[in-house]
């Protein structure tokens, strides 16, 4: 019998976690933030010392149900995820640290994807506001939305990859290719508002320092801010870093109310889609990586165009 070795659970979280950003996560990924906060979670439950070899595939799939069975589907099979590739990663050591399988009947949930994303366009409108939405954010969703690119991809654009007075710049996408985005006059004058002097470092700043900043690349890290409380002080200047996609779409959701800011770039795309003289490869070009499903969505007519249809041309009991 394969003997296994009692690692205590917090110790082989923390070791999978420095494995799987080298060997798992793709670069700039959301994933080593969601996958911490998930296991961190079942350590809670289990206990950090707790050997991991005492826990059972049952006892992961019993402890994901209680905590995210009644949220989401796409949350339930995020905490699902972190803890099969958690309990493969233990499997695979040598010598293993646990013999536990995830149970026959862990199955993730069914996601219901809505066919049409779209936001209203007076609410992208509403969304630059100088009255009610500060400066970072309104320059963060018009890029969005201009350049249709997700918002990781928009995120990674860095000062000195701008060619201001041609309003492109090239950014790090899903898979982490790179690609050109470009954007209109409208939003180039707010990301120069909001850049300032800076000449180098990502666009977009984060007001909190983040969790893993010890790893941050040095790419990601914004210019010094001078420590106003104690300017005698003879530690470091705090830096910034680079806003996260995960901070990004809290304050999306916490000033507008909303929900995934992912939906700005279907507007977008939408848009432009059923617009005439927008061509497949030109919409391709636009949205980056589209099939050609996805290039037929986006050239059908949103509900709200369809709606401006229906009272342009009028009822029978008109006139």
């Amino acid at each position: 019998m394969t003997e296994t070795v009692a690692e205590p659970l917090g110790k082989a979280i923390d070791d999978y976690l420095a494995w799987a950003v080298v060997h798992a996560f793709k670069p700039g990924s959301g994933s080593p933030r969601t996958y911490r906060i998930k296991l961190n979670m079942y350590a809670k439950e289990f206990g950090p010392d707790t050997p991991v070899r005492e826990i059972s595939g049952q006892d992961w799939m019993k402890t994901c149900g209680m905590y995210w069975g009644k949220k989401e589907a796409e949350t339930y099979n995020s905490g699902r995820r972190a803890a099969i590739s958690f309990l493969r990663f233990c499997r695979d050591n040598e010598p293993p640290l646990t013999l536990a399988e995830p149970p026959r009947l862990w199955t993730p949930r069914p996601v219901t994807r809505r066919r049409d994303q779209a936001l209203p366009q007076a609410a992208v409108v509403g969304m630059l506001d100088p009255q009610r939405f500060p400066l970072r954010e309104r320059s963060l969703w018009s890029t969005l939305y201009d350049s249709s690119e997700r918002l990781s991809g928009v995120l990674s654009l860095d000062i000195e990859r701008i060619v201001w007075e041609q309003n492109y710049g090239s950014v790090r996408v899903k898979g982490g290719d790179t690609r050109y985005i470009a954007w209109t006059p409208y939003t180039g004058k707010l990301l120069r508002e909001y850049v300032g002097e800076r000449r180098w470092g990502p666009v977009w700043l984060g007001e909190r320092t983040p969790w893993n900043s010890k790893d941050k690349p040095p790419e990601d890290m914004g210019p010094p801010v001078d420590n106003l409380l104690a300017p005698r002080d003879d530690r470091p200047a705090k830096r910034l870093y680079r806003l996260t996609a995960h901070r990004a779409r809290v304050v999306y959701t916490e000033l507008t109310g909303l929900r995934r800011p992912h939906r700005i770039r279907h507007t977008r795309l939408n848009s432009l889609g059923s617009q005439q003289g927008v061509n497949g490869p030109m919409l391709k070009a636009i949205g980056g990586h589209l099939t050609e499903e996805m290039l037929r969505r986006y050239a059908e007519p949103s509900p709200e165009q369809v709606a401006q249809f229906m009272a342009h041309v009028g009822s029978l009991m008109d006139g």
